[in-house]
């Protein structure tokens, strides 16, 4: 295999780890951004790098985008990246906190419209956000309150008859395991 690229995501003081995920976030068909979320000890965030590879080896891309999913909170960023939104048909970045804080998933999609008129003027929505700004598509509670173990996420075709979307897959870290499917489409008949 031939290494592309290598970077450091945060601050090379920062020791909580890193999550990762790919997809096109920034439309612009080059190829996929890598989306990355900080580990547990600083607030979380995510952040979406370009896809335009830097020349110099150690150098980041540029950032698309940086957000803060869960403000003030420092347990981590658990994410993954799909086409969960059957709505924009664009892929959305979906997230989780850390260990310590209920498994409240988010999923977020960044708006690439530019102002239509005439007969496309219906599918843009009435308050577009400026590019790099992510707009939260859906949040939910995957488990009770109670449980605040932590959550492994992964997006993809499982749904059967649940079609047009990804569904989202959320999975104990901790005791008991169990493990749940979602899914923002409607039932194909």
């Amino acid at each position: 295999k031939t290494q592309l690229l290598r970077f450091l995501a945060f601050d090379a003081e920062f020791t909580g780890g890193v999550r990762v995920a790919a997809a096109d976030i920034d439309g612009n068909a080059m190829a996929d951004n890598v989306i990355v979320g900080a580990g547990p000890g600083i607030e979380s965030s995510v952040k979406v790098f370009g896809s335009a590879l830097p020349k110099e080896s150690g150098t980041a891309p540029d950032v698309f985008a940086s957000f803060a999913p869960y403000p003030g909170s420092t347990t981590g960023v658990t994410l993954a990246a799909g086409l969960v939104d059957a709505v924009s048909g664009r892929f959305s970045i979906v997230t989780a906190p850390g260990a310590g804080s209920p498994a409240e998933i988010k999923t977020f999609r960044f708006d690439r419209y530019t102002a239509n008129t005439g007969a496309a003027a219906w599918c843009a929505p009435a308050d577009p956000l400026p590019p790099g700004v992510p707009r939260v598509a859906s949040s939910f509670r995957a488990f009770d309150g109670t449980y605040p173990g932590g959550v492994s996420l992964a997006t993809g075709w499982v749904a059967g008859s649940y079609g047009g979307a990804q569904s989202i897959v959320v999975a104990q870290d901790a005791a008991p395991g169990f493990v749940k499917v979602f899914s923002s489409a409607e039932p194909l008949e």
